[in-house]
């Protein structure tokens, strides 16, 4: 159930024209919220712990052109503008100009993992010193990293809606998944993923490969999220409201509705599942979920 805790912490232009790109650092204490209309240009990071926000542009400059997380130190966030790539820590608001040749990079297992597209391909390294080791070729995309299993490597084709999940000891098949997916998201423990094309909702089981389908709707999903209780819960959104599926079948999987809003657009819960996040047309809100 929900309580009736609800804080504003940001307002969105509900116009067409306006684009907005919302992203959650790995932990959940920061948010990046990047919103262009025809009057504004805001690129500011919110501090999730006590809702500061600082600009990006006073930190790089008017050139920065996209930002994205590190999927493993929740405190740093990349810029690109043309000709740099800017480290940020968010933690002592310093941002440094980073020499890697890459579409995108991350950190993981403590090591740089990099994203560059040669040709008619894109090639997934690891770096090591002055050197690279070639993970995987994949298709020609614009990809971003996100977390993932130490052993599991995770990418999103931002152009095609599509997701990958790679074998992170690369192989001679280091491609585990290659799917059409607008939203995802691990679960706790990170033994399973959660993910829909917009109309199915899907649970992969890397360990055993195998890609349940749980339901389909005839409704665009606007939003999913895991809701860890005792049973397996899943969180989705569609038109006006946000339901949540139990996995657990002992009797059925009981669908529930937990908010009533208008046109949700996006769904979280923080990673202890105290609190569900989503914004409307009205700006972005959170509520306490008990547990």
């Amino acid at each position: 159930s929900l309580s009736q805790e609800e804080t504003l912490l940001a307002r969105i232009p509900s116009s067409k024209s306006a684009s907005v790109d919302l992203q959650f650092s790995t932990e959940g204490n920061y948010l990046a919220a990047h919103l262009k209309t025809a009057s504004e240009d805001m690129h500011s990071i919110i501090n999730m712990n006590d809702q500061s926000s600082s600009s990006i542009y006073s930190l790089v400059g008017q050139e920065a052109e996209r930002g994205y997380f590190d999927t493993e130190q929740d405190h740093v966030y990349y810029v690109h503008t043309q000709s740099t790539l800017f480290e940020i820590n968010l933690s002592e608001q310093i941002a440094q100009s980073r020499l890697y040749d890459a579409d995108n990079i991350t950190t993981h297992n403590n090591q740089m993992i990099t994203a560059k597209s040669v040709n008619d391909r894109t090639i997934i390294s690891r770096l090591e010193g002055e050197s690279s080791e070639i993970i995987a070729y994949i298709p020609l995309g614009t990809y971003r990293f996100h977390p993932s299993p130490s052993e599991m490597i995770l990418l999103e084709d931002v152009n095609r809606h599509r997701l990958l999940l790679l074998d992170s000891t690369g192989g001679d098949q280091p491609i585990l998944l290659n799917v059409d997916a607008r939203l995802w998201q691990w679960e706790s423990n990170s033994k399973q993923l959660l993910y829909s094309n917009g109309f199915d909702l899907h649970i992969y089981d890397p360990n055993a490969h195998i890609d349940e389908t749980i339901t389909r709707l005839s409704e665009e999903i606007t939003g999913l999220a895991w809701y860890p209780t005792l049973y397996s819960t899943i969180l989705y959104s569609h038109k006006n409201v946000i339901n949540s599926i139990e996995l657990d079948r002992r009797d059925n999987r009981n669908i529930v509705d937990l908010v009533k809003g208008e046109q949700i657009d996006n769904i979280w819960t923080d990673k202890k599942g105290e609190y569900l996040f989503f914004t409307d047309l009205e700006g972005l809100y959170k509520k306490q979920l008990q547990r």
